[in-house]
This record gives structure tokens, C-alpha cells and sequence, in this order.
């Protein structure tokens, strides 16, 4: 899907990468001529790499307005297993003074 239009603009635009997942998705649209309420970026390790990084798995998510990407979400997916299952995600928006809120998985 690129984009959802009725009444409303939902999803402005979305962007893949060359292999097909979601790169950058932007969401609703005001003004004229439009530009994204809010958008939703996603990033991913590079093919090669060692233990469970690589092989293009999701390392980031990033939720917010065009001018602060991260106002609404930060989460970065840190580690995982051979398989491809997650075992750590940080949430960078619910830091504290010790650094972000890490989720352990298995």
C-alpha cells in the first residue's frame, strides 16, 4: 500500500526499501501542498554481520512529526537470536538517568 485516502488522508506516502519492507511511512497531510502530520521511520541492520545482527532485521523505529522524528517513539531492536527472534529492545523515549528502558526477551 502506498497510500489510504477517504474523508481524510490516513497514509500520505509510504517508502520501501530495495527489498521490499517499509522504510518511511508518512501519515496524514494538511496544508497545500500537503505535507505528513506525523511519520513513521523504520531502519534495519545490513545484510552481513555478525551473530543475530545483520541480515536485515529491523534496528529501529522511529515515530514523531517531520521536525522531531523521535517525539512519539524510539525503539531500537539491539539484539537478536540466529533465528531472527528479538531478545533486547531499547525504549529510548522512556529513558531515565540511567539510560534508556531495556526489554529482555527469552
Amino acid at each position: 500500500m502506498n497510500s489510504a485516502v477517504g474523508a481524510f488522508t490516513y497514509v500520505g506516502s509510504t517508502t520501501y526499501t530495495a527489498w521490499g519492507a517499509v522504510d518511511l511511512l508518512k501519515l496524514g497531510a494538511t496544508g497545500n501542498p500537503p505535507s505528513p502530520v506525523l511519520q513513521v521511520d523504520y531502519s534495519y541492520y545490513a545484510w552481513g554481520g555478525a551473530g543475530g545482527e545483520g541480515r536485515g532485521r529491523l534496528s529501529r523505529i522511529a515515530a514523531g512529526t517531520p521536525s522531531d522524528a523521535t517525539s512519539l517513539q524510539d525503539l531500537r531492536y539491539t539484539d537478536y537470536d540466529l533465528v531472527g527472534n528479538v531478545k533486547e529492545i531499547q525504549d529510548w523515549k522512556a529513558r531515565n538517568l540511567y539510560g534508556p528502558q531495556t526489554l529482555s526477551f527469552g
